[in-house]
């Protein structure tokens, strides 16, 4: 977040430029009222590039081999949910699943997704909401189980995860990404010729295999498709965010 308003604070002329995702722009503006920052107001997006999709996994030996499994098995039995710390993405898209399942978990914050992943293969925890790029090695090596993507469509890097929607869990598309940003103010045909660019850019067969290889997608489009993804996830996680009374550690 810190960059980021460095960077609303730099001359609009196109030279200086910032890499934002999910956490920092839509999650740190809630969490850091004080920093009296919003995105909205102080950047304009040039292009949202990569989406990093979220995945539902659990430890190999829960007896749960579907949602439907985990659902039920969740209203009998305490199970807990690792996540990558408190008040990141990974641990409000855990809280939001929740909440939209009527299910209840025991919340364990680690220090990253690394060591959450790691508990959770040696069975110290139950499931974990994280991502498909940190995930997909320990799914692939059946050390964790995989239930469900949340994104869109099914990820080319685990073709064969089901997602929610397809199971008949609507409307829970979450997980991380990253889009390029200038300083509010930014002539328009700057923001144009910058997205025209970087959109052609990411055409690239060699780009798009390195993304999927490491379990992300790319995205690409207007400005507005990166502004439209900011406005519809600060207010839901800002909801959750204050539902659970957070404060920032």
């Amino acid at each position: 977040m810190l960059a980021l308003m460095e960077t609303a604070r730099a001359a609009p002329d196109g030279y200086t430029l910032a890499v934002g995702s999910a956490g920092p722009l839509t999650v740190s503006p809630t969490l850091f009222k004080s920093a009296k920052f919003d995105p909205r107001k102080s950047l304009e997006p040039v292009i949202w590039f990569i989406n990093s999709p979220g995945i539902i996994a659990v430890h190999k030996d829960l007896p749960a081999r579907n949602m439907a499994e985990l659902i039920e098995l969740s209203k009998r039995k305490s199970l807990t949910v690792a996540s990558a710390g408190t008040g990141s993405v990974l641990h409000l898209m855990g809280e939001y699943l929740q909440e939209r399942l009527s299910i209840k978990w025991t919340h364990v914050p680690y220090k990253g997704s690394a060591p959450a992943l790691l508990d959770l293969i040696a069975g110290r925890t139950d499931v974990i909401t994280d991502l498909v790029s940190s995930t997909m090695a320990f799914v692939k090596s059946g050390q964790l189980r995989a239930l469900a993507v949340t994104s869109k469509s099914r990820s080319p890097a685990l073709p064969s995860v089901p997602t929610l929607d397809e199971l008949g869990y609507t409307g829970l598309e979450m997980g991380s990404w990253m889009g390029l940003l200038a300083p509010k103010g930014t002539p328009a045909a700057v923001i144009t010729r910058l997205n025209t660019i970087l959109n052609a850019a990411i055409q690239s067969p060699e780009l798009a295999e390195q993304v999927r290889v490491s379990g992300n997608e790319l995205a690409g489009g207007s400005p507005r498709a990166m502004s439209d993804l900011i406005d519809a996830e600060l207010p839901r996680w800002e909801k959750v965010i204050q539902r659970l009374g957070l404060k920032p550690e």
